[in-house]
Formats: structure tokens, C-alpha cells, sequence
């Protein structure tokens, strides 16, 4: 059960009357509850997208290996501190003892993306200090073409951060409509792929962002060959976002007035008009700006200042279609 239908089988009143509630109390716990999933959803997504940007994409100095480590690591803490939230959120719903809410279903959810947060913080921490201390061995980062250009490789420093990760994608399957609605088989494994390949896009848009931000400050390079590797990393994940999140909506909607006249319909409409955004301005990287950039002569200031641009206007898509997905998560059954 998610944390609403939880709180009414407790309760032993209707789900319908639950969801209805306007007292203060109910209320403010439930804004608390979403503000942070959301949090916690953007801290896990931000994580997964930088360390598959890291192992997949990224070649570089570094110190941008560093700096990337730190986003995930930022990642996990946003995590922990958003599953807290929404502990803090169900216990005052429930108007009960911490040591009541973290005995009920509807706090399994969250209680993953604690742990998930707390393996995150120490287990990419870990890794960074790895790094920091030892330079390039072992494990941590490989050369390529010889310093300065390395390319981060996962060692087992990283191992309980990776768990983290997978922890938090799982969480996932415990909240939601994914326990609601439809057969839980196909919406549990819609919901993974749906959660990860979001992390991949959206995260790494803002790894490649907060690359770009980096180099052009230090006047150190362009990120021409990081977006031309990373357009078709971006293609697949949003194909599989597409593909799972029309299965779900699928499963969740009982037919297409719904999507304007339930709040759950007009906000995932709010969601994918988001994401028709944020896709439109990769598919224009994708058929555009990488054949620009994939050129023997070279890329002018121009172009790249234009590339920026546009990323950036992805990653602020992407950070809108987050905060809907978080407020999708905790909302209300159809």
C-alpha cells in the first residue's frame, strides 16, 4: 500500500473521504510527505545519471572526475535528507510515535531511500577520498590517452554507493500507483526501467551541464566529444522513458477524460508537456548539434555557446518534469 491508501485502511475510513481530508494537520504533513519525495526522487536521478554519465561518457581531467563524484555524493545527500522529510511528513499525517510510522507499510518506501541516501553519502564519498589520496590507482580512474585526459572506472570503493543506487531505483516499486493499480508484475518493472532510464537522461544532461560550466570557465576545452557520445546514451533512455511511461499511464488511466478530470491527470499532462520540452531540444541535439559538432575542423565559440544554451534549457525541463514526477508519486489515487 502507498502512504495515502495506508493511512485509510488505519484509519478505517474510505479512501474517497480520506483523500478528501482538509484538516491542517493532514494537510501540512502530506505537503511535507511530497516536498520530500520529490527531493528524494531528484537526489536518486541526479546520482544515477552522473555516475552512468561518469562510466559511459565522460573523459577528462580529473579534477572534473572529482567534481562529478561530489554531484553524486550531493545526490546521495539530497536523497537523505528528502526520505527524511517524507518520514517526518507520513508521522504527521498519522499524528503517532516515529517508532509507529516506521512499523507500517507506508513508510517501506521512503525507509529505502534513506538507506540508499546513507550508502550514496559514504560510499561515493569514500570514492572521492580514494581518489583524492591516490591519484589515478586503483581502480578508482584509468588513463586513456595519458594525463590529462582519464576515464572513471568503478572500483570496489564505489561498491556500496552502486548498492545505493539500486536500492533507491527500487524504492520505488514499495509507493505510488505502482502498488495500486494494474498487475504489480508489469507496473513494478515499467516503474525500474521508468525510474532508471529518467536518471540517466535527466542526470546526465545535468553531469554535461555542470561539465560544460566547468571548462568554460577554466577556458579548458570543449565538450564537443561529450555530446556526441552522450546523444546516444540520451536516445536510448528516452525511448525507454517513453515506452514505460505509456505503459503506466496505461495501466493507471481508466480512459482519457481522466487526464483532465482527475489533479492525477492534469498533472501528469503537466509532465509530459514538460517532457515534449525537454525531447524536443534533445532530438534538436541529436539531429542538429551533434552533426555540428562531429566535424574534423573543429567547433567555433559560437556553437559552443549555443550548445550550452540549450543544454541548459533541457536541464531546466528535465528539473520541472522531476518536480511533477515527485508530486505523481505521492498523489491521489484515481
Amino acid at each position: 500500500m502507498n502512504a495515502v491508501s495506508t493511512v485509510a485502511w488505519v484509519a478505517g475510513t474510505p479512501l474517497d473521504d480520506f483523500l478528501n481530508r482538509t484538516d491542517t494537520g493532514s494537510s501540512s504533513g502530506e505537503l511535507v510527505r511530497d516536498v520530500g519525495g520529490t527531493m528524494a526522487m531528484a537526489g536518486l536521478l541526479l546520482a544515477i545519471g552522473t555516475i552512468v554519465f561518469l562510466a559511459r561518457v565522460h573523459r577528462g581531467p580529473l579534477a572534473e572526475v572529482r567534481s562529478l563524484l561530489l554531484i553524486v555524493g550531493f545526490g546521495g545527500v539530497l536523497t537523505l535528507a528528502g526520505a527524511t522529510a517524507e518520514l517526518a511528513g507520513i508521522q504527521a499525517v498519522f499524528e503517532t510515535g516515529w517508532s509507529d510510522v516506521l512499523s507500517v507499510d507506508a513508510s517501506s518506501a521512503p525507509m529505502l531511500r534513506l538507506l540508499a541516501g546513507v550508502l550514496l553519502v559514504f560510499g561515493i564519498g569514500t570514492s572521492t577520498a580514494r581518489v583524492e589520496a591516490t591519484g589515478l590507482e586503483p581502480g578508482a580512474v584509468a588513463a586513456l590517452d595519458g594525463p590529462p585526459s582519464v576515464r572513471w572506472l568503478p572500483g570496489t570503493e564505489s561498491a556500496f554507493g552502486l548498492v545505493g543506487l539500486a536500492v533507491g531505483a527500487f524504492s520505488f516499486a514499495f509507493d505510488g500507483h505502482t502498488v495500486t493499480e494494474g498487475p504489480r508484475g508489469i507496473h513494478l518493472v515499467s516503474n525500474l526501467v521508468h525510474v532508471a532510464a529518467g536518471g540517466v537522461w535527466a542526470g546526465g544532461i545535468a553531469a554535461l551541464v555542470a561539465v560544460a560550466v566547468i571548462r568554460h570557465r577554466g577556458r579548458s576545452g570543449s565538450i564537443a566529444e561529450l555530446v556526441v557520445r552522450f546523444s546516444s546514451v540520451a536516445t536510448v533512455a528516452l525511448a525507454a522513458v517513453a515506452i514505460a511511461g505509456g505503459l503506466m499511464a496505461v495501466l493507471i488511466l481508466d480512459d482519457v477524460d481522466d487526464l483532465t478530470g482527475t489533479v492525477w491527470g492534469q498533472r501528469l499532462t503537466i509532465k509530459v508537456a514538460a517532457v515534449g520540452v525537454a525531447a524536443a531540444v534533445g532530438a534538436y541535439h541529436h539531429l542538429v548539434t551533434v552533426r555540428r559538432l562531429d566535424r574534423p575542423e573543429g567547433v567555433d565559440a559560437a556553437e559552443m555557446a549555443r550548445v550550452r544554451t540549450t543544454l541548459t534549457i533541457e536541464a531546466l525541463a528535465l528539473g520541472f518534469v522531476v518536480i511533477a514526477s515527485g508530486l505523481l508519486v505521492n498523489g491521489s489515487t484515481i
